[in-house]
């Protein structure tokens, strides 16, 4: 709202209000707010320092202070800014493509009653355990790898010359990436095979394993909303630690070789729990017969 006697005082260098009505609790107004609030300020200060030089006065007296912004970033850097969802992809993929091996081979033999006669033979459970696993591992890094590659060929083709971006990703940072990431596909179907025993059915398991699937996006909203720095502990977290790793890679820096070694073992730790834990079920006959 702009007052009656604006132009006077505007004319008389003096000030004037303008009221801007604004409802903050409409969140689609913010950016229209934030446009016309800045276009009104630009114009009072073109407007103050005319008003200098009218009266003879350097306009800079005001402003004894100027910012210049100069980005220091690499581009590398500025990559990944966009490539920030390809670590997210890559960590989903090895949780989805495995799923269904996992839930076949534990869920699913138990609805098609073939676990008993699997279990008769005169082998330990953990070696059956370990090798419904390993069917499941071959699915998982197959699909993560995939992934991983249309995603880097997808965005070797996009023009990101004409914004000022370079993406140049050579046989170092591509195996950065595999280091890091393939351990996940030994993790998600070691916990995907322990809770697809507790199933009785394909439709269960797949209704709980469906809440394993927000998993994944729990590194990805922490990395986004933390504020502070990284701690070692993070590195023993699963897919926190390979998430940071990841971004490190994308950014084109080189994690030291025990960064590495930490958050893969950690998840070869859990995933052997897991494998425990399941070959210790398979030994119960309610797991079995029910």
């Amino acid at each position: 709202m702009i007052p009656p006697t604006f132009d006077e005082l505007i004319g008389a260098s003096r000030r004037s209000n303008v009221e801007l009505h604004v409802e903050s609790t409409r969140t689609t107004s913010s950016p229209k707010v934030g446009r016309i609030s800045n276009l009104i300020d630009a114009w009072a200060r073109e407007t103050a320092a005319l008003r200098l030089i009218v009266r003879g006065i350097n306009p800079d007296i005001i402003s004894p202070v100027s910012i210049v912004r100069i980005d220091v970033a690499s581009q590398q850097s500025r990559v990944q800014s966009i490539l920030g969802m390809v670590p997210f992809f890559v960590i989903m993929a090895a949780f989805v493509c495995g799923m269904g091996v996992a839930v076949d081979v534990t869920a699913g033999e138990r609805e098609r009653k073939s676990l008993e006669p699997l279990l008769v033979n005169p082998v330990p459970r953990y070696t059956i355990v370990i090798g419904k696993w390993m069917a499941a591992v071959l699915f998982s890094a197959t699909g993560l790898v995939l992934v991983m590659i249309l995603n880097f060929f997808s965005l070797s083709q996009v023009p990101l010359e004409e914004v000022g971006i370079v993406f140049n990703y050579g046989p170092l940072e591509i195996i950065g990436v595999l280091v890091t990431t393939l351990p996940l596909a030994f993790f998600a179907p070691s916990g995907q095979i322990f809770v697809g025993i507790f199933a009785k059915s394909f439709k269960d398991a797949q209704a709980y394993l469906s809440f394993i699937m927000l998993l994944p996006m729990a590194p990805f909203f922490f990395n986004m909303l933390n504020t502070q720095d990284r701690e070692f502990w993070m590195k023993f977290v699963p897919m926190l630690g390979q998430y940071m790793l990841l971004t490190d890679v994308v950014r084109g820096e080189t994690p030291e070789i025990i960064d590495f070694t930490l958050a893969g073992m950690s998840l070869l730790f859990y995933s052997m729990i897991f494998i425990f834990g399941a070959s210790q079920l398979m030994k119960k006959e309610r797991i079995i017969f029910t």
